[in-house]
C-alpha cells in the first residue's frame, strides 16, 4: 500500500502512527509511504492509534493498494482514495452486511394538526437496523460510516425502498415523509428510478408522499437540489426542507427551491414558550411561510407548552416526543407524554 500524506507533519505523523501499530514501511520518497502487505494476511490499526491524525489528514492523504511490489503507474493514483475512506470501507463490512441481509426497517414518528384535535396528520419514516446479534444500530452511525466509504447512495436508496415497504405493510393511509440526502443522488432520472417504480406499483397515492431533504444545509448546489426537488414535484409528489431555521442560508435556500413544507428546527422550538427571542424569531419565520402558501411543521415539540405556541402562533402541524416517540407501529392516536424524559 502506498499513502501520501499532504504535509510534512502529516507524514511524521503517520509515521509515527504505523511504528506505534508495529507495521514494516519505506520511504521511497519525501512524499510517500510504501507498506508492504502480506498475501492473505489483514493489516489492522487499532482506532486509538489514529487518533493522533485529524480527519482532514485522513481525508487529505491519498492511499492505493496494489497486487505486488511494483511502483504506482498514473492509473493507480487515478483510483487511488482518501485514507479516510480506506478505513472506513474496512469498517464497513458490517454495514454491507446489514444492507444485504434486509436488516433495515423503518420507525414511525406521527405529525398531528395543532387545531387542538391531535388528528394524525402524517408520519415520519426513521431507519432503524438491527446488528447481527439483534441489538438496535444508531442511524448516525450508518450515515457516517456511508458517507465515508461511498456507500451513501446505496444506503440511501434502501432507507427510501424501506420506508415506502414499510408503509405499505401497516397500510398506512396518512401521508408519510420519507428522508432522502440529496448528496447521494447524482442524476434524480437513474438514481430515483427504483423509488418511484416502487411507489407506482404499490399503487400509492403520490401526493400523500413528502419526500423530505435532509442536511440541506450541507448542500452546496442549490441547482442540483432543485433538479430533484422538480423530479420529485413532476411525479406527483409533495417536498419538504428538513432543519428550517438552523443555518442563516434557510432564508436563501425557501426563496430558490419553493418547498411545501418546511420543518422549523427542533433547537428553535426548545422552550419557545419562555424564551421570548426564539419565539419572535419562530413566530416571524411561520408568518412568512403562511403567507407563501408554505406548509409549516414545528418539530422537536417535547413539553405542552410548545405544543401549545405551535398551536397559537399558525404552525400547520407538530412533531415530537410530547406527542409520540417513534415506534415500530404507527400510532392512529399519539401518546402525550409529560416530557421527553
Amino acid at each position: 500500500m502506498y499513502l501520501a500524506p499532504p504535509h510534512a507533519q502529516t507524514t511524521r505523523t503517520m509515521l509515527a502512527v504505523l511504528r506505534g501499530a508495529g507495521l514494516g514501511f519505506e520511504q521511497p520518497s519525501q512524499d510517500v509511504i510504501a507498506i508492504p502487505l502480506k498475501p492473505g494476511v489483514v493489516t489492522t490499526i487499532a482506532p486509538d492509534a489514529t487518533a493522533s491524525l485529524s480527519r482532514a489528514e485522513m481525508n487529505d492523504t491519498r492511499c492505493v493498494i496494489l497486487p505486488d511490489d511494483r511502483t504506482p503507474t498514473y492509473r493507480d493514483l487515478m483510483q487511488a482514495t482518501t485514507l479516510i475512506g480506506l478505513i472506513a470501507k474496512s469498517d464497513a463490512a458490517w454495514l454491507v452486511d446489514v444492507i444485504r441481509d434486509g436488516r433495515l426497517f423503518s420507525w414511525f414518528q406521527p405529525i398531528v394538526r395543532t387545531d387542538g384535535s391531535m388528528e394524525v396528520f402524517a408520519y415520519e419514516c426513521l431507519l432503524r437496523a438491527t446488528a447481527s446479534d439483534g441489538s438496535m444500530i444508531s442511524p448516525q452511525r450508518m450515515f457516517d460510516i456511508a458517507r465515508d466509504a461511498d456507500l451513501l447512495f446505496h444506503l440511501d436508496r434502501v432507507t427510501r425502498l424501506t420506508a415506502i415497504e414499510s408503509s405499505i405493510r401497516h397500510n398506512i393511509t396518512a401521508s408519510v415523509f420519507i428522508n432522502f440526502n440529496p448528496t447521494s443522488i447524482y442524476n434524480p432520472e437513474s438514481c430515483l428510478q427504483s423509488t418511484i417504480r416502487a411507489i407506482r406499483d404499490a399503487r400509492l397515492n403520490p401526493g400523500n408522499i413528502i419526500f423530505e431533504v435532509v442536511e440541506s444545509d450541507e448542500t452546496g448546489d442549490v441547482k442540483h437540489l432543485s433538479k430533484i426537488l422538480d423530479y420529485y414535484r413532476a411525479a406527483g409528489f409533495r417536498v419538504a426542507l428538513d432543519d428550517f431555521g438552523a443555518e442563516f442560508g434557510s432564508l436563501n435556500l425557501l426563496s430558490q427551491l419553493r418547498p411545501d413544507f418546511i420543518k422549523l428546527d427542533s433547537q428553535l422550538i426548545r422552550d419557545v414558550d419562555s424564551d421570548p427571542y426564539k419565539a419572535g424569531l419562530a413566530a416571524r419565520l411561520l408568518d412568512f411561510a403562511n403567507s407563501e402558501g408554505i406548509e409549516t411543521i414545528v418539530e422537536g415539540v417535547e413539553s405542552e407548552g410548545e405544543y401549545r405556541w405551535a398551536c397559537e402562533h399558525g404552525a400547520s402541524v407538530a412533531q415530537g416526543y410530547y406527542i409520540a416517540r417513534p415506534a415500530a407501529v404507527p400510532l392512529s392516536t399519539p401518546i402525550l407524554t409529560a416530557s421527553a424524559a
